[in-house]
């Protein structure tokens, strides 16, 4: 486990619009990992110099492989 500094800013109002896609495709994909983060909160979520999101503060997360399973199945049905 490493740690770096990242020059930003937190999630606020104002930057939102502007990561929420990336931010989205990051939450899918930890998902399809298995993993949960717990607490998703606009402190949690740092905006760099560039305007792209970092999630942070995974210490609460949960591993569980059946929600990758889970999200699938809820696609499919979406889908059909």
């Amino acid at each position: 486990i490493g740690l770096s500094y990242i020059d930003g800013v937190h999630l606020t109002q104002e930057n939102l619009p502007s990561v929420t896609g990336i931010l989205d495709a990051c939450i899918k994909e930890i998902h399809k990992r298995g993993v949960i983060h717990k607490d998703l909160r606009p402190e949690n979520v740092v905006v760099d110099k560039n305007g792209r999101p970092w999630l942070l503060d995974l210490a609460f997360s949960s591993y569980d492989p059946t929600i990758s399973t889970q999200e699938a199945d809820q696609t499919e049905n979406v889908n059909e």
